[in-house]
């Protein structure tokens, strides 16, 4: 009798440590993406408040440096800024993959490839 106890509190251990294991790789992954993902919100702010009285060139100088600064490596469409006849309107659409790999196997749920973040600010 005890051991079959003993066997079934091993596998409620390993289904804990399984579960545990699962929620920390998925933190790894969206708790740094979340927090670019605002970084380049207040960014975003920035530009449509700080820098609305600036030509789009000093602009755009200005986002490149905060990227390299704070080594967030985003393409052209993540981070677009338009100029409008007040000052400028931004959009971020940051994506956060969720494609996993478990071994040399690759866990992906249909329909939740990415996690989309997306923000629009623009200047009054």
């Amino acid at each position: 009798m005890k051991n079959r106890q003993a066997g079934g509190s091993l596998i409620k251990l390993m289904l804990i440590l399984l579960l545990l294991g699962a929620a920390v790789t998925v933190a790894l992954r969206v708790v740094p993406g979340i927090y670019n993902y605002y970084i380049l919100t207040d960014l975003a702010d920035r530009v449509v408040g700080d820098y609305a009285k600036l030509d789009l060139t000093e602009v755009n100088k200005r986002v490149k440096f905060e990227l390299h600064r704070t080594r967030i490596m985003i393409d052209d469409e993540t981070f677009v800024i338009n100029q409008t006849e007040l000052g400028y309107r931004v959009y971020v659409d940051y994506l956060i993959p969720m494609d996993f790999m478990l071994g040399s196997y690759e866990l992906v749920l249909d329909g939740h490839e990415n996690l989309t973040l997306r923000y629009e600010a623009e200047s009054l």
